[in-house]
């Protein structure tokens, strides 16, 4: 009976007690609630370097590109002519676009932020005008080499447009219609050639940005930044100022807001947004 006893005694000592378990449990959770956030900020500091090599290869690719060109950088959608009386920065016109990817070699994940809901998908992910990419190149043969060029009652150019992760400030043109304007060369933010400063009253105006990380703020739904998850606006004032383009202020930038910036020398640097922003006509503003 004595041995039988001790074998029951020996076989309860072999398991966890509940007591054990929830300490190793309450052990594993303090350690996970420790490493987890080194390792999101490793992995986002990891992100923000790979966005800056995207650009900043994109930045060479784009200055062969105008050197190519007389200086004139890849445009955005719109015409002279087009319907489309806004702006809106994520959108480039397809034949500059394929122009960069198939003649300059430019890999489509560089328009991919790294720490964007895109990064999972590639740029099968990316949406165009015409619906999708086999359909954007099916009509290239048919648009002219220079938008500007398009003339009143030619085909609308307002579809023939890819969007991607970043914001872009390329443009070479100028709508008809509001917010309009009869500057040739552009808004006072875009940049049209290289070698055109930019006019918003900011030292980037001699060496203005061309391209960076997505940051815009929408009142129904709030913000949206590829880096930087903490981020608000005490106030917003709406009210139109450097008429008609700038269409928005921000009192401050609070929390970790910092953009990737590619500017027209091609060199890149990380900076907190500005506080003007641009509209677009989805009720959108966008930093840069």
């Amino acid at each position: 009976m004595a041995r039988g006893s001790t074998r029951q005694h020996d076989s309860r000592r072999g398991g966890f007690t509940l007591v054990e378990l929830l300490t190793v449990i309450g052990i594993i959770g303090v350690l996970l609630a420790i490493v987890l956030p080194v390792v999101s900020r490793a992995r986002e500091s990891a992100n923000r370097i790979k966005c800056a090599s995207n650009l900043r290869s994109l930045g060479q690719i784009i200055l062969m590109f105008a050197k190519d060109h007389h200086g004139r950088v890849p445009e955005g959608q719109n015409t002279p002519y087009s319907g489309a009386g806004g702006f809106n920065p994520t959108w480039m016109y397809t034949k500059d676009y394929f122009v960069l990817v198939d003649q300059y070699g430019a890999n489509q994940a560089l328009f991919i932020c790294p720490s964007s809901a895109t990064a999972s998908l590639g740029p099968s992910a990316f949406p165009y005008g015409q619906g999708s990419e086999i359909a954007a190149r099916a009509e290239l043969d048919e648009l002219p080499d220079n938008p500007k060029k398009v003339q009143a009652g030619e085909n609308d150019l307002t579809v023939y447009w890819v969007g991607f992760d970043y914001a872009y400030m390329g443009r070479n043109i100028q709508e008809a219609l509001a917010p309009g304007g009869d500057d040739v060369d552009g808004a006072p933010f875009e940049v049209t050639r290289l070698g055109r400063n930019t006019h918003m009253g900011t030292s980037d105006d001699a060496n203005p940005p061309l391209m960076a990380d997505q940051a815009w703020y929408q009142p129904t739904t709030g913000y949206h930044a590829n880096h930087g998850r903490n981020w608000s606006i005490p106030s917003f004032d709406a009210t139109p100022s450097l008429n008609p383009w700038s269409r928005g202020t921000a009192s401050a930038h609070v929390g970790d807001i910092r953009l990737n910036e590619l500017y027209s020398d091609g060199h890149v640097a990380e900076k907190s947004p500005d506080l003007h922003c641009f509209y677009n006509w989805g009720n959108s503003y966008y930093f840069r």
